[in-house]
């Protein structure tokens, strides 16, 4: 690739131009040197300059995806569940099952939960899905509520279709 000064405006064009995109005069093929080193040293620094550019935005692009992982998973650990609320369903689940006739066929849903000044009260509502074995073979509709101490770890109070259990 040839490149040229135009006589007239002294602007950079093409060797395959026959006119000046600058003044309109025509260029004649006429090349020199100093032009032509100066062009190159002109495109070894806009080479630089795009290199860097196209670093700094992998740069970017890198601390982006990392901040964006370090967000997701302290929004995943946060939002995980209380240990002392899965303490307290897996007792209260417990209590469920040894009070129940059989308790291997016993269906016990995820119940509702209220805290409170680190107690906790877990609910089955009626039909919501609990069912415990009437002791003829089949499983019947119950409600319960459990009441939980989480300072203690213990169960307070146990409530089964309104019947407490020790």
């Amino acid at each position: 690739m040839g490149i040229l000064s135009c006589e007239n405006c002294r602007a950079i064009v093409h060797d395959k131009v026959a006119i000046c995109p600058s003044c309109g005069e025509k260029v004649f093929a006429r090349s020199s040197p100093q032009l032509e080193g100066a062009l190159g040293r002109q495109r070894h620094r806009s080479l630089r300059v795009d290199l860097i550019a196209q670093t700094l935005l992998w740069v970017a692009a890198v601390v982006a995806v990392l901040f964006a992982s370090w967000w997701l998973f302290l929004t995943w650990a946060m939002s995980g569940p209380d240990p002392v609320e899965k303490r307290a369903r897996k007792a209260c689940e417990s209590a469920l099952r040894s009070g129940s006739l059989d308790g291997g066929r016993i269906a016990i849903p995820q119940p509702k939960i209220h805290i409170q000044d680190g107690r906790y009260r877990l609910e089955w509502l009626a039909g919501q899905g609990l069912t415990m074995p009437n002791g003829y073979g089949a499983n019947l509709a119950a409600y319960a509520t459990c009441f939980y101490d989480g300072f203690t770890g213990t169960i307070t109070s146990l409530r089964v279709n309104g019947k407490s259990f020790p």
